[in-house]
């Protein structure tokens, strides 16, 4: 394995090895990744997960997050399909059978990343598969995460300290198909979540995303940051989203904030004479800077 030297500083730096990367031995390296694949089974015994026979695609270009990956899933019997570029991911999902494609943003940019997000989701309409596209990543600008969920992406992991939980859940939950949802979730950090809505043209997806709203808050979340750009139909009277929102978030202390509201939002909010009351941005950016303000 080819590592950098920040690649390998960052195994030392998992496996809680105290050597200075001058010092260090490729004796040295084989202990900490064996230290590190010890911390992966216990994470894979404490969540119970039983085997799967799921078939993976792994996208990233860095070796350590693939290895790391790949150890993991072998501890549930799946031996994951790992490439590191664009192209090469492009080639696999033409040639196999997928149940999840993981892919990285960075290869090593957010271009090529994006592009196999958006390639995975039009192949999978035009060819009616049923895999779901998770987009992984370190990244904390919303504006990227957005730029996922707008390629196609079901599930946005964030590379934190649970981000490999995050991915057994996600398979060993595979009787669950694929399907479009109306809104996808993405938790900023423990108090902070935003949400990508496509559509909230009717009052059964007005009130799923309202519930999901209010688990999230009951969870211990504050702020509540909905992004409705794609709303290009919202009725006058679901304007009740917006009062229940802004009230439930007022009595935890914490922020409602619409983001990159469309016409169709600013006609509700202007109707129900909500203009003055609820917080509207047109940018990530302002949303972060009036919660970190």
């Amino acid at each position: 394995m080819n590592l950098t030297k920040e690649q390998t500083e960052k195994i030392i730096e998992l496996a809680g090895v105290d050597l200075e990367y001058e010092s260090l031995t490729p004796n040295d390296i084989t202990k900490a990744l064996i230290r590190i694949e010890e911390k992966l089974s216990c994470l894979v015994d404490a969540c119970d997960i039983t085997a799967s026979n799921a078939k993976v695609l792994i996208v990233d270009d860095l070796e350590l997050s693939t290895y790391q990956l790949s150890t993991l899933l072998k501890k549930i019997k799946v031996c994951p399909v790992v490439v590191h570029s664009k192209l090469e991911a492009l080639s696999e999902i033409k040639k196999q059978k997928f149940d999840f494609i993981f892919v990285d943003l960075f290869l090593p940019d957010e271009e090529d990343g994006l592009a196999v997000m958006k390639f995975a989701s039009s192949f999978r309409t035009e060819n009616e598969k049923n895999y779901k596209i998770i987009a992984i990543s370190g990244t904390d600008d919303l504006n990227l995460v957005t730029d996922c969920f707008n390629a196609g992406v079901d599930e946005f992991v964030s590379k934190s300290a649970k981000w490999h939980e995050q991915v057994l859940k996600i398979i060993v939950d595979k009787n669950q198909p694929y399907t479009r949802k109306n809104f996808i979730r993405y938790d900023i950090d423990d108090k902070t979540v935003t949400y990508n809505v496509k559509s909230l043209s009717k009052e059964d997806y007005v009130d799923e995303l309202y519930h999901n709203v209010i688990s999230v808050l009951l969870a211990g979340a504050v702020n509540v940051i909905l992004n409705l750009e794609n709303i290009k139909t919202f009725p006058m009277e679901y304007a009740r989203l917006f009062t229940e929102v802004y009230k439930k978030c007022s009595e935890v202390n914490g922020m409602f904030i619409i983001l990159n509201p469309s016409e169709p939002v600013k006609e509700v909010l202007e109707f129900a004479c909500l203009s003055d009351i609820i917080t509207t941005v047109d940018s990530a950016e302002d949303a972060f800077a009036l919660l970190n303000g």
